[in-house]
């Protein structure tokens, strides 16, 4: 696939370069400004939100000291048990809040309210929920704002808390934030709230006016990148790029063999890097141009020498090549006559090498015998080993079996006496007898176990005796046939090794013979080369004489 590939000249991609120069330090510019402006929001956000917190517990402080200065007017009036009398004194306290409620902090939309340690509002900016219980309160996050506001105030000491709740009016839920504090006196909350939305209103009249100020700010530096980047755009194109293209148009003429183009005075005369390049042109030009009409008179009179020199040329070589194909015949005939031969000799190493690998394989199967009969006897003599074992076992057997037999026999007249006893003794001596029967009877039977058993040892102790001997014969026949195997594997390792012998001898036959072969080839391929070589000198000669032509016709296309 081509790929096209578009001419922009140098003043466009200067442009460029500053274009995207000046655009890159607008950019860290612009990014500078929207950070500083974004920094200044947050800044902005956070002292508001303080404000609103300062604001709030300083209205807070003023509830307080209205509120104690109630206190000390109807302190007189608790009684020593410190409960109200009726709701007088609650009411005076509703009077007393109910026209700060929202006039402290009227103009930041803060309000205030109360509650007692049960969670019932004292005042409240809705009159609905005074003296009802806020306990079971929750905004739209679960969250129990009341007990909030409790602990708050009589377990913290005071502090913010945040929740939601409907403005009046409303029954839409707003995020806000109040500030609960105890009143000790009176056992009470004081707390003051605003709505957080309203927080947000004036962050956002800060956001809006920040913001268009930045907007300002970045149109304004983007026009002024614009006009330098313009601006430098056309300096660099009057006092560099136009006397580039002229040098360019220059080296132009000189690439289309025209000697006769020179740069100006004005370009020469300059005193920087465009005055050294046009100055080296001219004076490069001249040197050329005296060069070129040297090498013109020289040409044509080596144009005739090669044209001479080419004919003799061609008669050599015409001789050379007659002497090359003679010797090529001959390196060919001999080169069938060794390729007859070494079939030959392939053929013949080919077959011992198949009677070594037949060879090779009767050897690994003979050893492979060997090994079976060897562990064949391994296995006779531990079969032997174990029957000698039950052998002594069985006599071991037949020795606790006496044992056995004259316990049974004693036990039988143990019994017998017991018996006789007890017949002695009468009624006394029944439960005796009974035992006497007993141990009578387990004897008789352990005497006919013990001849059961006595009667098995011995046809096994024939068994084993026989299958011991049948066992020894078979390792005397498996003896043999190890002593045959070893001797016919000895046997195969002689003829293997004269094969061996043979197969060496006839590879270096067959290698001698590609040896051979091989320096034929060379031969050959060097005559064929040089054969080659003759007609391409033959070819260069021709060639040589057209080239003096060429360069004449070529100088003589110069402009001098």
């Amino acid at each position: 696939m081509k790929i096209v590939r578009f001419r922009i000249g140098i003043t466009v991609k200067v442009l460029i370069f500053n274009f995207i120069l000046i655009g890159s330090v607008g950019a860290v510019l612009i990014f500078k400004v929207w950070s500083s402006g974004m920094e200044e929001i947050d800044i902005s956000q956070n002292r508001i939100m303080q404000e609103k917190r300062a604001a709030l517990v300083m209205t807070n402080q003023v509830v307080q000291t209205a509120l104690q200065g109630f206190y000390d007017s109807i302190k007189d009036q608790i009684p020593a048990d410190g409960k109200w009398k009726g709701t007088e004194i609650q009411d005076k306290l509703n009077q007393i809040m109910a026209p700060i409620r929202f006039s402290l902090g009227a103009e930041q939309g803060i309000y205030f309210f109360s509650l007692d340690r049960q969670g019932y509002f004292i005042a409240h900016a809705n009159q609905s929920l005074v003296g009802k219980n806020g306990m079971q309160l929750k905004d739209s996050k679960n969250v129990y704002f009341v007990r909030e506001l409790v602990d708050t105030a009589f377990s913290k000491g005071g502090g913010f808390v945040h929740y939601s709740y409907p403005k009046l009016g409303s029954k839409e839920s707003y995020p806000k934030m109040a500030y609960s504090t105890e009143f000790k006196p009176l056992d009470i909350t004081v707390g003051s709230g605003i709505y957080i939305d309203d927080i947000k209103n004036q962050v956002n009249l800060v956001r809006a006016e920040i913001e268009g100020d930045i907007r300002l700010t970045i149109i304004q530096m983007v026009l002024f990148l614009v006009a330098m980047g313009a601006m430098s755009g056309g300096v660099y194109h009057w006092m560099l790029a136009r006397p580039i293209r002229r040098c360019s148009e220059a080296i132009t003429h000189l690439g289309n063999n025209d000697f006769t183009f020179a740069l100006s005075e004005r370009d020469a005369s300059r005193q920087d890097e465009i005055g050294d390049i046009a100055r080296g042109y001219n004076r490069t030009r001249e040197k050329l141009s005296e060069v070129l009409k040297n090498f013109t008179d020289d040409v044509g009179t080596s144009a005739e020498n090669v044209a001479s020199a080419s004919a003799e040329l061609t008669q050599s070589i015409d001789e050379m090549q007659n002497t090359m194909d003679n010797i090529s015949e001959e390196i060919e005939g001999g080169a069938t006559s060794l390729s007859q031969i070494s079939g030959i000799v392939q053929e013949i190493a080919s077959t011992t090498t198949e009677i070594v690998g037949q060879i090779s394989e009767i050897q690994q199967n003979a050893e492979l015998t060997e090994i079976a009969a060897n562990q064949g006897n391994q296995a006779i003599e531990r079969t032997i080993q174990a029957m000698e074992q039950i052998e002594d076992s069985s006599k071991r057997i037949e020795g606790i079996i006496n044992v056995i037999t004259d316990i049974a026999s004693q036990s039988n007249l143990l019994s017998l006496n017991a018996a006789i006893e007890a017949a002695k003794a009468g009624e006394f001596g029944k439960g005796f007898s009974v035992v006497a029967d007993e141990v009578r009877s387990l004897a008789v039977r352990s005497s006919d176990s013990v001849v059961e058993i006595r009667q098995l040892i011995e046809v096994s102790t024939a068994n084993v005796q026989q299958g011991n001997q049948v066992n020894q014969e078979t390792q005397t026949v498996l003896q043999d046939i190890i002593g045959q195997v070893q001797g016919i594997s000895l046997k195969i390792r002689e003829i293997s090794a004269s094969i061996m012998e043979q197969d060496k001898g006839i590879q270096e036959v067959a290698s001698s013979t590609e040896e051979i072969a091989r320096v034929s080839e060379s031969h050959s391929a060097a005559v064929t080369e040089l054969s080659q070589t003759a007609k391409e000198m033959a070819k260069t000669a021709v060639d040589l004489h057209k080239m003096a032509d060429v360069m004449t016709d070529k100088v003589q296309g110069f402009k001098l």
